[in-house]
């Protein structure tokens, strides 16, 4: 499976982003930094990444130290198939992951 992380940054100041890509059980969690230039969106494909869960199901957590909007574009495929066997798209839910008082 393919999967593009696909995170946009609307503001006019640089927003870091962290992506933590977590299968759980003995799988260790994978993690990805950029930071997003004002205007940008940044795609950062997990086939160019090292240690991603492939062939198990994982959760992509995005969080960063601005508002940003994170879209994600999975392709499925069979092995030993050259075709895409599915396509499909996420677009995050923004969440405040600390409590205000």
């Amino acid at each position: 499976m393919g999967t593009d992380l696909l995170p946009l940054q609307p503001r006019a100041t640089p927003v870091k982003v962290k992506l933590s890509l977590l299968a759980g059980g003995d799988i260790p969690p994978v993690y990805v930094e950029r930071t997003l230039a004002p205007g940008a969106v940044t795609r950062i494909r997990t086939t160019e990444m090292d240690g991603v869960p492939f062939g198990v199901p994982f959760v992509v957590q995005a969080t960063g130290d601005g508002p940003f909007v994170a879209q994600m574009c999975g392709r499925a495929f069979t092995r030993g198939l050259a075709h895409v066997r599915a396509m499909y798209s996420f677009i995050g839910i923004p969440m405040a992951l600390t409590q205000s008082e």
